[in-house]
């Protein structure tokens, strides 16, 4: 059965509400105003935010199991993203301000070559506080240093010259720079 279009009364269209010269029309629309559509649709959602809020609740209790593997799938394809917000969450805790961001954490890895900076192993690497969060000392390049799973979980929040032997701590202090 043959659909007239809604747009132009005129042309049938096989599927969908609108004929394909229409849709091309609409398609060429957005392109020459896309940045206006989006002004203005971002615009009325601040204007209805509570609307916005509420279709949003809604949709996600109808649709809990599409949400998780959207979040499920947007965490595994973005590891940063969780790391990023565990710190803050670690340092907001302790009512301390930490900034350290993903070029921060591509600057460190780099520093000490993709690798443990305390036995060299290159699998499950972590970045770590190299002055401990619950001292006091936030995350930032000069504090920061690459770690190896166990290693991490072994220093724990020790001061680096209880942890690291001597040579160590001056091998990772000239590459910070402290």
């Amino acid at each position: 059965m043959d659909i007239i279009c809604l747009r132009c009364k005129i042309n049938v269209c096989s599927s969908g509400k609108l004929c394909d010269s229409c849709k091309a029309s609409n398609r060429a629309y957005y392109q020459k105003h896309k940045d206006e559509l989006k002004r203005r649709a971002k615009e009325y959602q601040q204007e209805n935010l509570e609307k916005f809020q509420e279709w949003n609740k809604k949709y996600y209790s109808t649709h809990k199991e599409v949400a998780a593997k959207r979040c499920a799938d947007y965490r595994k394809n973005h590891p940063e993203v969780g790391r990023i917000a565990s710190r803050k969450r670690r340092a907001l805790k302790l009512e301390l301000n930490e900034v350290y961001t993903n070029e921060d954490e591509l600057y460190t890895r780099a520093l000490f070559n993709n690798a443990c900076a305390n036995c060299g192993c290159t699998e499950t690497l972590a970045i770590d506080h190299h002055l401990p969060l619950t001292k006091g000392h936030v995350l930032t390049r000069k504090n920061a240093v690459v770690l190896c799973k166990a290693c991490n979980s072994s220093k724990s929040d020790q001061l680096p010259a209880e942890f690291y032997s001597e040579e160590k701590l001056k091998e990772i202090e000239f590459l910070l720079a402290i």
